[in-house]
């Protein structure tokens, strides 16, 4: 996938998600042809605990974005 594709998708996932910013996904490819974008980071809680968050992205092969799951 060229890097400009992936640019706009970080982009997308970024404006949905404003935690994210700044993080590099991990892009792997699926067996039918398109991508999974992984994004990982972590949030404290008021309380002092850590709270792991993750959104997964699957891109086509056209850089279009066609489902996103998001874990908190």
């Amino acid at each position: 996938m060229e890097e400009q594709t992936i640019q706009i998708i970080n982009k997308k996932i970024f404006k949905q998600f404003p935690y994210l910013k700044g993080e590099s996904p991990v892009i792997k490819n699926n067996p039918d042809g398109s991508f999974s974008f992984k994004y990982f980071s972590e949030s404290k809680t008021e309380s002092g605990f850590t709270i792991p968050l993750s959104v997964i992205a699957k891109v086509s092969e056209n850089g279009e974005i066609i489902q996103i799951t998001s874990s908190r």
